[in-house]
């Protein structure tokens, strides 16, 4: 079958008349003068040679062939047969056409083509779909490209590079384990480095995440070249991963109860059963270990949590006499592993606080409940070989300053027999120098002029008593590490919180807020002080407010502490992010009829794609043939013109 890939150009043939056009004008406008010599030598020769009206024909002839010829050449014919696996006679003939051909080859190195083992993987037939198209494809040009995050940058600045067969062959022989990328990214690297390709050929899976940005419909993106999209993977079987959501509020190494909380991922899963564990990472000693099922859901993403709580000392609890690390690291496995095994496995880091220094302000003779109970929540066990890296020491009034060495200091007016302007000026000064106290109001009917003035100074706003109201409504705000540790607690626990008189901080943000009526008060707020930072807790530590039993109190210490630490000591933690292409969602029929219509993008799986490249590009370029037989014209046109004019 004859195909064109310039068909409008057949519409020039008229063209062909010119010569014929231009011959005739020649001849009306030569002035022809029979000289009887000439006569009489002209008719001689005429008798020896051929008759020179035909000669003339035959050139006319020749340069509208030629002309013919040349516009054949430009609409770019193309023999091409149905059959798969069979050559025309042209292509046997001729198949040196096809090197008018330039093509750019791609082959998608993501983790994603990672999928499956052995030949059943995806990379495997992707190897086998990049022998096929190399041994039916022929160009001038083949540049073949890598295509992944090492390859196209994120601000789509970035150029691909042609590598070579014994490249390519280097990539095929090992495992694809680089972050992919959006198809978008790759036409515009793609434009920028070959701007005379004919084609892209594209080795990749059906994954839907590359191609997302195309399905929204608001998106107006134009491809530089046509582009084949061989499809190499099938509906994942089993692909199931794991990532982490949530860590109790790092550094670890404040007393209390750490957690780790995350969720097993599963598409189309097998409905086995399996286990998720965590594991440390250096000793290999197993930390925590789960059952789960994953559920036969093949056409929905089911999400089973874990969740893993342990003490800080238990996990140091192993080598005590060896130095502390400056930083945990856990291995969070999922077992059986899927084809995919790179999402079966991550890895954990988070930061170990070295030392931290907890003060409190108290009479050095003072004997309170009070005090006992705050020492062991905050220090359950100071003295023992499990104890934290957390050093306990009481600041005794007068107070003309507060030690820049305190990490974090614990104010609480019941413990003072008298506050005075010192301890004011002392605890301001400490908090504007870089400090971080945690102020808890006593909220109560008693008047102490010196403390509400101190109070005052802070920002603290006391509200009217509302005797026919009673505080309600507990909610927690969801912004920063310490608010998203606190809101584990429900609003019973925080209710023997609630105080009987009531404010705001005006200078900072409520925290953990309650209603009393229509009005918002506050529980804990948090707010700013020249370099430093405090919280102020509108609660009493009496004995009979139940505040001191409170299940939500040594967690609220330790988790402020730890901010604290993180304000001073410049800790920080990033969650490992899951990946992206995780998620195995393949293109739907309807998703490749919609990038189709609109971009013209065609697809083929390896069962036609020997098929789809005999009909689009394996056919016989008669460009070069066409160019050589114009060749041939030419030189005979020049010969006879060149003959006839020394007639």
């Amino acid at each position: 079958m004859l195909t064109f890939t310039n068909p409008l150009l057949l519409w020039a043939f008229p063209v062909l008349v010119l010569p014929w056009i231009f011959r005739r004008r020649r001849e009306e406008r030569i002035l022809h003068i029979d000289f009887p010599l000439l006569r009489f030598l002209r008719e001689s020769e005429e008798k020896e040679r051929v008759n020179p009206f035909l000669q003339e024909l035959l050139l006319l002839l020749l340069r509208t062939m030629l002309l013919a010829m040349l516009l054949l050449a430009l609409a770019g014919p193309k023999w091409t047969v149905d059959a798969p696996g069979r050559k025309s006679l042209f292509s046997s003939l001729f198949s040196f056409g096809r090197m008018f051909q330039s093509h750019v080859l791609v082959l998608d190195t993501s983790y994603s083509m990672g999928y499956g083992t052995g030949e059943t993987s995806w990379f495997h037939q992707a190897r086998q779909a990049w022998d096929l198209i190399e041994r039916n494809i022929r160009g001038l040009s083949l540049d073949r490209v890598q295509w992944d995050r090492t390859t196209v940058a994120p601000d789509r600045s970035s150029r691909l590079f042609s590598l070579s067969s014994r490249e390519i062959e280097t990539l095929f022989q090992s495992a694809p384990s680089a972050e992919g990328t959006s198809v978008p990214e790759l036409m515009t690297a793609s434009q920028r480095s070959f701007d005379d390709a004919h084609s892209m050929i594209l080795v990749t899976d059906g994954q839907r995440l590359p191609w997302a940005p195309l399905l929204d419909s608001s998106v107006d993106f134009k491809f530089p070249a046509s582009l084949l999209a061989v499809s190499v993977g099938e509906k994942p079987v089993v692909n199931r991963w794991c990532e982490v959501k949530m860590l109790s509020s790092p550094p670890w190494g404040i007393a209390g109860w750490e957690t780790i909380a995350g969720q097993t991922r599963s598409l189309g899963g097998d409905g086995v059963s399996g286990t998720v564990s965590i594991i440390h990472a250096e000793s290999g000693d197993p930390a925590y270990s789960d059952a789960v099922s994953f559920p036969a859901s093949p056409n929905a993403v089911a999400a089973l949590p874990f969740l893993f709580t342990s003490r800080f000392s238990d996990l140091m609890a192993r080598d005590v006499q060896r130095k502390r690390p400056d930083v945990l690291k856990f291995s969070i496995k999922l077992e059986p592993a899927d084809p995919l095994p790179i999402d079966n496995e991550m890895t954990l880091e988070v930061p170990v606080i070295e030392n931290f220094s907890l003060a409190i302000l108290c009479d050095a003779a003072v004997d309170s409940p009070v005090l006992s109970i705050l020492t062991s929540a905050l220090n359950p066990l100071a003295g023992s070989p499990q104890s934290p890296p957390v050093r306990l020491e009481n600041l005794n009034p007068p107070l003309r300053e507060i030690s820049e060495s305190v990490d974090l200091a614990v104010i609480v007016p019941s413990l003072v027999s008298t506050w005075s302007p010192l301890e004011s000026t002392a605890a301001m000064e400490y908090i504007k120098n870089g400090g971080a106290a945690i102020i808890f109001t006593i909220a109560s009917e008693m008047e102490l002029e010196s403390w509400n003035r101190f109070l005052t100074e802070l920002g603290w706003v006391w509200n009217p008593t509302e005797a026919s109201a009673a505080p309600e409504g507990v909610a927690v705000s969801s912004a920063g590490l310490l608010t998203q540790s606190l809101k584990v607690w429900e609003e019973s626990i925080w209710k023997p919180w609630l105080p009987k008189r009531h404010g705001n901080l005006k200078t900072g943000a409520s925290l953990v807020s309650y209603r009393l009526g229509d009005q918002s008060c506050g529980l804990i707020a948090e707010a700013s002080l020249g370099k430093g930072k405090f919280w102020l807790v509108n609660t009493s530590l009496a004995l009979d407010s139940e505040t001191l039993l409170s299940p939500a109190l040594p967690p609220f210490l330790w988790e402020t502490a730890k901010e604290a630490a993180r304000l001073k000591k410049q800790y920080a933690l990033t969650l490992p992010a899951p990946k992206p292409e995780s998620n195995l969602t393949l293109l739907t029929d309807q998703e490749k009829s919609q990038l189709s219509e609109r971009y013209g993008v065609q697809f083929t799986g390896m069962e036609t794609l020997e098929k789809t490249l005999n009909s689009r590009f394996g056919g016989t370029d008669l460009r070069m043939l066409l160019l050589f037989l114009c060749v041939l014209l030419g030189l005979t046109e020049s010969w006879l013109s060149n003959h006839l004019a020394s007639i």
